[in-house]
């Protein structure tokens, strides 16, 4: 014997009022599965083609701000094919997480440009995290003599434990309370901010001159 059970309405609203919850779950994993694929197969530049920004700040980036960036980016240097910014928590609103976060990102190598509160400037400077700044080698059409705060000793561990400077103090970091434009495009909120380029930079010329371009923002 033979039975065929024809769905009907009332068939398929019971099936579903008991199990959506198994083609919920299929529906995400569907996505959660193309965007990982998508993520991992979509075009990303290299290194060198790219300009990371790490901006400490609590207020997301702006599509406006991103594409001025983008723009800035474009004149300063064309061969740089991208311009990514990302959030850094700041310091004072989670710690612990914040701090960590930062030193996750500095010991993987990460970013190209941080922008850092004071203290955190101050400290990961003096630890030699960004590259030295200003001067003729720089590129840079800034005077470092009128931004003594951007100015850092490097400090190095003796055997003892205890640190001692490694040399006298050089400018490290970029005072953006002096470039109100640029601050706003990089959103900003804080007036103790520093600009600052990893030492592991890997396009160091094309950074700096987009460095540049943006901080003449504030002269036109």
């Amino acid at each position: 014997m033979k039975l065929t059970l024809k769905p009907d309405g009332r068939t398929l609203r019971h099936h579903f009022s008991y199990h959506w919850w198994q083609y919920a779950l299929i529906a995400v994993l569907s996505f959660a599965v193309w965007n990982l694929i998508y993520t991992q197969t979509d075009y990303r530049a290299s290194g060198e083609k790219r300009i990371d920004i790490y901006v400490q700040t609590a207020e997301a980036q702006s599509d406006e701000r991103l594409a001025a960036l983008i723009a800035i980016g474009e004149n300063a240097a064309p061969d740089v094919e991208e311009v990514n910014v990302m959030t850094v928590m700041p310091s004072g609103a989670m710690d612990m997480y914040a701090g960590v976060q930062l030193i996750t990102y500095l010991s993987a190598q990460e970013g190209d440009i941080y922008v850092l509160g004071t203290e955190d400037f101050k400290r990961f400077a003096a630890q030699g995290a960004f590259m030295p700044l200003g001067g003729g080698d720089s590129g840079l059409d800034i005077t470092p003599e009128d931004l003594r705060s951007g100015f850092v000793t490097p400090m190095e561990m003796q055997d003892d434990g205890t640190e001692k400077p490694a040399s006298e103090s050089r400018f490290f970091g970029i005072p953006l309370a002096r470039f109100s434009v640029a601050a706003q495009l990089l959103g900003l909120s804080r007036q103790d901010m520093f600009l600052s380029v990893t030492h592991y930079c890997d396009n160091p010329e094309s950074t700096l001159a987009f460095i540049d371009f943006l901080l003449r923002e504030d002269t036109l």
